[in-house]
């Protein structure tokens, strides 16, 4: 869970309306660097940035980018992108 008290807000306020969680990752295209303005993140996606609705600007974001793993059907972890926690930290973590 975020420690970011707007997404942390937007979240709860999610679940509250929803009754179902709500996660996201970071707003960038994939494989291109990580944006930390709206501007950029919109720029970034292009003619593509059209298909996106709603934009909550709570001013620029720094620091490192989520790391994100997947779960496979047979239990094994798979890092997709790795950041602020290690591979090898997942990989020994999840070595149980």
């Amino acid at each position: 869970m975020t420690t970011d008290p707007v997404a942390k807000k937007l979240i709860e306020d999610w679940f509250v309306k929803h009754d179902a969680p709500l996660t996201a990752t970071s707003a960038n295209v994939s494989g291109l660097e990580t944006q930390s303005t709206v501007p950029e993140v919109l720029a970034q996606f292009g003619d593509r940035s059209a298909l996106i609705t709603t934009v909550v600007d709570d001013g620029s974001r720094f620091g490192l980018p989520s790391t994100v793993v997947r779960v496979n059907d047979d239990g094994t972890v798979t890092v997709l992108r790795e950041s602020a926690i290690r591979a090898i930290d997942i990989t020994e973590a999840c070595s149980f």
